[in-house]
């Protein structure tokens, strides 16, 4: 946690977020997280799935960000400061094959229609 990102009274708390599909849905988070009241800054990376947010606790509760964006459809869950994180290679390896599946399924089953 760095001096510069955090505001004087506020702490940073590092959340994963499920459910984006593109940076648009990055960037509607980050400003959903900004709007609420105790949050200083908002940073959502779609490449890492994770959010940094520096909130004064004091304020806000995090549950009151969780239901926020829950409103949007997505979910986000606080990470511990101890906890070893999945690396992002790894995490998407099974959505990979799975979408590998899919484009191979697609297109045995597109053959017959060519051959139609």
């Amino acid at each position: 946690m760095s001096e510069q990102t955090v505001a004087l009274g506020s702490e940073e708390v590092v959340f994963d977020v499920e459910g984006m599909t593109c940076a648009s849905c990055a960037m509607r988070i980050e400003r959903i997280l900004s709007k609420q009241t105790g949050v200083s800054t908002a940073a959502v990376n779609f490449a890492g799935a994770e959010a940094r947010v520096a909130v004064d606790l004091d304020l806000i509760d995090l549950a009151s960000l969780e239901a926020a964006v829950g409103k949007l459809g997505y979910s986000i869950t606080p990470v511990a400061e101890m906890e070893e994180r999945e690396p992002v290679k790894e995490k998407y390896a099974a959505e990979a094959k799975y979408q590998l599946r899919n484009v191979v399924g697609a297109a045995l089953l597109t053959i017959p229609v060519l051959v139609l």
